[in-house]
């Protein structure tokens, strides 16, 4: 009675949003006597019929297991076990470079429950992200937090229920069961009530392979984009293992210098002999000098003379200095970050470089164009939406009235964004798809290759350890710094051959080829999904 009455309603009033049940369908799979609208949406009770006209079962009724992590105090480490959140989990994909933070083996050892499995299924339990859902094809030993839901089952093949979860028809189900307002969250207990379509085995194994291709595209393109930055490691004399341990060898480098200088100074005490040498150095710079103290390592090289005697009693600190026109008058900085010497040996190693070097700003142009914006709809991409580990961006569609203030650049295919906040998390990447009405964060330096060196090579150098250490002492301010685009703009690349300027080019395109075609077979194996339902 109560579906034509549904109709009759629904007839009568078809801009409003009306459903009627009976009291015994209502509080079917409603354990929490739930009698809100929004868990009653016509969309939702119509998705489950359509299920329903299938063979079909719900979760409850096979083997599932739907686990809710355990919570700890978070005390993050530089070197752990990997402490996985709701930032590594996206449709139908695990984010394993971005945001990956640590926890030591003792807290790691309280959370045994939380121990992630290879082909777990994980959905984001709570937050703007809810529901996102991915099957754990990684060997990594992992520990859940307590926003993450650990799925098992042996009745479905777990990618296939992965890829139901992600379509519309699972979507609108675990939709239908979130709860809260500014904090939304799903009852573990309540997806247990999801119906999913019985359909066979080899139907679901087809799912599976489309899911571990796209795995192993996605791993494939991991590898290119090592190889593309090692062989740039090469190119510049670094070791590609530890691109940075040329710091480590300058400090020893300079404890043997001061050991020397010790060996020498048997006959008279080192203190007057430094201060003598200091006393030259000087007379021969007569300007007053900026002199800063930092955790680093003293430079021997550039200011050896002025720097003995007080390394001589201050031998834990490094010791930078710098005349007042070397430092203030000329950056107009006078912080002792900005100082401190490893920024110097970073620099060196580029000016050492065999083909030469340039300024960014020689070989590139910045994409500065803004428009008023009178479109319905764009395209939007922020720091957010950098992928980190991967140097790939994603957008958002959103609406016009909705644009974030701070959506300023008109966005083009093969643009470089570089982010002026943050950059030691490697938010750089290149714009490679072909959309219109893309609009990009001001918070990015945007910029189009016009000379000698190709997009790829910067993007790769700029996501180095070697970038991303000198790209800090650029930084203004300190809850959050931000760099100039003029500093960006200036900071000095080198000139990279041709050849393997090519080789390095190439390797990115394959890898970033893979990547989309990893995106599309995903997208492919929820498509079949959803056919499937729909045409029965």
């Amino acid at each position: 009675m109560s579906l034509n009455l549904n109709q009759e309603l629904q007839n009568k009033y078809p801009h409003l949003e009306i459903s009627v049940l009976d009291y015994s369908d209502a509080m079917k799979d409603n354990d929490s006597k739930r009698i809100d609208s929004e868990f009653f949406k016509r969309e939702y009770l119509e998705n489950e019929n359509k299920i329903k006209k299938l063979q079909f079962i719900q979760l409850k009724d096979t083997d599932i297991t739907i686990k809710h992590p355990a919570e700890i105090e978070r005390n993050y480490v530089d070197n752990g076990i990997w402490f996985f959140r709701t930032q590594n989990l996206r449709p139908l994909k695990i984010e394993e470079y971005t945001n990956k933070v640590f926890i030591s083996n003792n807290d790691a050892e309280k959370l045994q429950k939380n121990i992630i499995k290879k082909d777990d299924i994980l959905i984001t339990r709570t937050g703007a992200n809810y529901g996102d859902c991915a099957v754990y094809n990684l060997s990594n030993l992992a520990i859940a937090s307590s926003h993450v839901l650990i799925v098992k089952n042996t009745f479905f093949n777990q990618s296939f229920l992965a890829v139901f979860l992600n379509t519309k028809f699972g979507k609108l189900q675990i939709n239908k069961g979130v709860y809260g307002g500014l904090q939304p969250e799903i009852a573990p207990y309540y997806l247990k009530n999801i119906y999913v379509p019985l359909f066979p085995l080899s139907f679901q194994q087809e799912i599976e392979n489309l899911v571990k291709t796209s795995h192993e595209h996605l791993e494939h393109s991991k590898d290119l984009y090592k190889q593309a930055q090692d062989l740039l490691y090469t190119e510049l004399g670094l070791n590609p293992q530890n691109p940075l341990d040329f710091l480590t060898c300058h400090k020893k480098h300079c404890d043997n210098t001061a050991r020397h200088c010790e060996e020498q100074s048997a006959s008279q005490s080192l203190s007057r002999h430094c201060e003598e040498r200091s006393d030259k150095a000087i007379q021969r710079n007569s300007d007053k000098f900026a002199t800063s103290k930092t955790d680093a390592v003293l430079d021997c090289h550039d200011f050896a003379t002025q720097n003995l005697a007080m390394t001589d009693k201050y031998a834990h600190l490094n010791i930078s200095v710098r005349t007042l026109k070397q430092s203030f008058l000329t950056t107009g900085r006078l912080d002792s970050e900005y100082y401190q010497n490893k920024y110097d040996e970073i620099e060196r190693v580029i000016k050492n470089y065999r083909g030469g070097y340039g300024k960014i700003s020689d070989y590139f142009k910045q994409n500065k164009k803004s428009e008023s914006f009178t479109l319905s709809e764009y395209k939007y991409i922020e720091i957010g939406d950098i992928n980190t580990g991967t140097a790939t961006a994603n957008y958002n569609i959103v609406q016009t009235n909705d644009l974030p203030a701070n959506a300023k650049i008109l966005l083009n295919n093969g643009d470089l964004l570089i982010s002026k906040v943050r950059p030691n998390r490697g938010a750089v990447a290149i714009i490679n798809f072909d959309e219109t009405d893309l609009i990009g964060s001001g918070a990015f330096c945007v910029l189009q290759e016009i000379g000698e060196i190709k997009k790829e090579v910067l993007m790769i150098l700029l996501r180095t350890p070697l970038y991303k250490e000198w790209l800090l002492k650029f930084n203004v301010g300190t809850s959050y710094p931000v760099i100039k685009d003029e500093d960006i703009l200036n900071l000095i690349i080198p000139k990279i051959t041709k050849q393997t300027q090519t080789q390095i080019a190439d390797l990115i395109k394959q890898s970033f080829a893979l990547r989309k075609s990893a995106s599309e077979l995903l997208q492919t194996a929820k498509q079949k999904v959803e056919t499937a339902i729909e045409k029965n």
